[in-house]
């Protein structure tokens, strides 16, 4: 027998192979399971538990296994198998789970207890692994394919591994690993608040890191960087990668930075005249930027009409008579080996982003150095106008086409004059 977190009371009808759930008058609530080895199906039920938040689980005997339901009798899913190894069961009798997600099974004719791990189940308490996964498929302990650790949950590992679509979120929990943390291709670590500790944040083509909390360590990254995340360790931004500050305009803290190969920086401007990190994303370096093995590397220019929820338009402030520099990366220890023929600006649509819209009527985007060298910036400078002609030019033309008139028909008349007299002559001679 257990009671729910409501107040709802479940028995393991053993015999009858179901399981009955009162209240705690003794009204007959509901009933679920039937005789069978198929889900929801029991033989010879033994005991029953249920967690802080509902999950309901049962120690299917004779299967075997153990099986979760939530509190109105649906079954979710079931684990263990006929065997004597790590998982396996001999005749469960009887179950227990509390609020760390530890399922503690009395695995009966194998002599011995058993101790399980249900993500699910964990809404507080600290919990340690060697090798811990989230997301389907892959090496390690298996934590589910979603996790978030809010307040008062731990999770302290050797390693850990965000996998296929896997999603892991620390969202005022706390973690803390002796070694490396793997984001795979398709996964997503989002450190919203909370502690988080590693040596170093892997991030593989495709994985994504996000956030706006602090990570304490090194991030390496063939994926993507975004949010206002702090990084107090060292950033390498390998060939492929994309750092993408703020979620709207904002800012990306970390140590030592390093551009490689043809990485992106996805650079979003919402106010030309507004401050870095506010109008317009910034990379804000304690330590150096090193851009030597820069090759390829695309600035994609990313404009805004809105935010909170961004818009792609037009950037407000920005005019295009004006010049205008925009600080990208701001440093404590100064820009090494910047080439701009290493640096392409792209102004169209480009990896995600939705291109700069803004018209340029003839001016142009370069990137170069800044503040004794320790700011990566942006700067514009305007085309050059064709001034329009002012009125005094164009009287100016008038009375001179006017002066050549004249004398244009001055000398036509001298001619004519000149050819009359010639006739008036020739008639004299004859006579």
């Amino acid at each position: 027998m257990a009671i729910s977190g409501s107040g709802d009371i479940l028995v393991a009808d053993t015999v009858n192979n179901r399981i009955q759930k009162f209240d705690l008058d003794g009204n007959h609530l509901l009933s679920f399971g039937s005789l069978g080895t198929g889900d929801g199906e029991f033989e010879l039920p033994g005991g029953i538990a249920v967690s802080s938040n509902d999950f309901v689980y049962v120690a299917d005997s004779f299967n075997d296994r153990i099986q979760k339901f939530d509190i109105a009798g649906t079954h979710l899913e079931s684990f263990g198998s006929s065997g004597t190894g790590n998982g396996q069961f001999n005749q469960p009798g009887g179950v227990a789970v509390n609020e760390a997600g530890e399922i503690f099974v009395a695995d009966t004719f194998n002599d011995r207890i058993q101790r399980l791990f249900d993500p699910q189940a964990w809404v507080a308490g600290e919990h340690t692994f060697v090798n811990a996964r989230i997301g389907p498929g892959g090496f390690g302990q298996p934590l589910g394919d979603s996790l978030t650790l809010t307040s008062d949950m731990t999770l302290i590992a050797n390693t850990v591994s965000v996998t296929g679509t896997g999603s892991l979120t620390v969202d005022g929990g706390e973690l803390q690993t002796t070694n490396i943390v793997t984001v795979q291709s398709s996964g997503t670590l989002d450190v919203k608040s909370g502690e988080f500790t590693s040596p170093e944040v892997q991030v593989d083509s495709g994985g994504s890191l996000k956030g706006n909390g602090t990570i304490t360590g090194d991030a390496e990254i063939d994926g993507k960087v975004s949010g206002n995340v702090t990084i107090t360790g060292d950033l390498s931004l390998n060939s492929g990668s994309t750092v993408s500050p703020g979620n709207s305009p904002g800012t990306i803290n970390a140590g030592n930075t390093v551009f490689s190969g043809a990485g992106n920086y996805n650079w979003q401007i919402f106010d030309a005249n507004g401050a870095p990190g506010v109008g317009y994303d910034l990379l804000n370096i304690t330590g150096s930027l090193t851009t030597t093995a820069a090759s390829g590397f695309n600035i994609n220019l990313w404009s805004l009409s809105e935010i909170s929820p961004d818009v792609n338009g037009d950037a407000i402030n920005f005019d295009n008579t004006q010049a205008f520099t925009f600080t990208l990366a701001q440093t404590t220890g100064g820009v090494i080996g910047f080439n701009a023929a290493n640096f392409n600006i792209v102004t169209a649509a480009n990896n995600g982003t939705g291109g700069y819209t803004n018209a340029l009527n003839g001016g142009a985007f370069n990137l170069g150095l800044a503040s004794g060298g320790n700011n990566l910036v942006l700067n514009f400078s305007p085309g050059t106008a064709i001034p329009e002609p002012s009125s005094l030019v164009l009287l100016s033309l008038g009375v001179a086409g006017m002066i050549g008139s004249a004398r244009r028909r001055g000398r036509q008349t001298q001619r004519e004059l000149s050819d009359t007299s010639n006739q008036t002559g020739g008639a004299s001679d004859s006579s």
